[in-house]
């Protein structure tokens, strides 16, 4: 929605092509005034938008006041936009604060209850990774590297998972869930280059135990006493490679990922 030229090209060259794009997802940030806003969806109906996803959330709204959200969902109303609200659920609970700031998840735990994460993600959809290892990781049961390890023998099945990815606004491919590994558009057609993708190969073909190795063994990493899962694992290996070895290359992508998780 930061560049609508852009997205309307992309809602009717799927209309023009047959395919149609169920919702698109936006967090509100680019919400100003009712004018705009119904000028904006106006525009993007035309195009061939039939849905807006609206991201409601405790963790969306440390960054977007819910007054933004409000302000959308009204437009909508106004031009005959659908809203899919994700998720419904903590609406009341955000409005149970000044609508027109932000607030840290800390905020909602005061107000609520110490064990509010706890209830949150029994409530909302969580891949275990990126920021949520560190957000969500007192609700785990801790294991050192070598259970981890032991527990995961096999190639990891996530990187070649399809039913849910996301492309970037670099063009990358991020496989699975996975934030942090990439793949170039143009290289999904063919099987992984272990040339261009050793990393990601060794993923796909030993899972964390032949990434571990190589880290251990060609760039002397030594592992966290515990960990909640292979996923927490890997990423730090990956973070690891990235921000204390200087390694770059094209599937550890991108690199303000681990920049951004270091500073968290």
């Amino acid at each position: 929605m930061l560049n609508p030229r852009a997205l309307a090209t992309i809602l009717e060259t799927a209309t023009l092509e047959g395919l149609r794009i169920e919702y698109v997802e936006t967090n509100c940030a680019w919400f100003r005034d009712m004018r705009s806003a119904c000028t904006l969806l106006q525009e993007m109906r035309a195009s061939g938008l039939e849905t807006l996803l609206i991201s409601i959330s405790p963790f969306h709204n440390e960054h977007i006041p819910l007054k933004k959200v409000e302000g959308v969902m009204r437009a909508c109303e106004e031009t005959g936009v659908s809203v899919f609200p994700w998720v419904l659920d903590f609406y009341n609970e955000l409005k149970e604060f000044d609508t027109s700031v932000t607030h840290s998840l800390e905020e909602f735990q005061q107000h609520f209850d110490p064990d509010y994460l706890n209830s949150v993600a029994k409530r909302y959809w969580i891949h275990f990774g990126g920021r949520a290892v560190r957000t969500f990781e007192s609700l785990f049961e801790k294991k050192d590297a070598r259970a981890i390890l032991d527990e995961n023998p096999y190639a990891c099945s996530e990187p070649g998972d399809t039913s849910h990815f996301h492309i970037d606004l670099y063009e990358k491919y991020i496989p699975g869930l996975c934030t942090g590994l990439a793949l170039d558009l143009d290289d999904l057609a063919e099987p992984i280059d272990r040339q261009r993708y050793p990393l990601l190969g060794l993923l796909c073909s030993g899972g964390i135990n032949a990434l571990f190795e190589e880290a251990v063994e060609r760039y002397g990493f030594t592992p966290h006493q515990n960990y909640i899962s292979k996923c927490d694992l890997c990423q730090h290996i990956r973070s690891f490679l990235v921000l204390e070895k200087g390694l770059r290359t094209r599937e550890l992508q991108p690199v303000e990922f681990y920049t951004s998780m270091a500073k968290s």
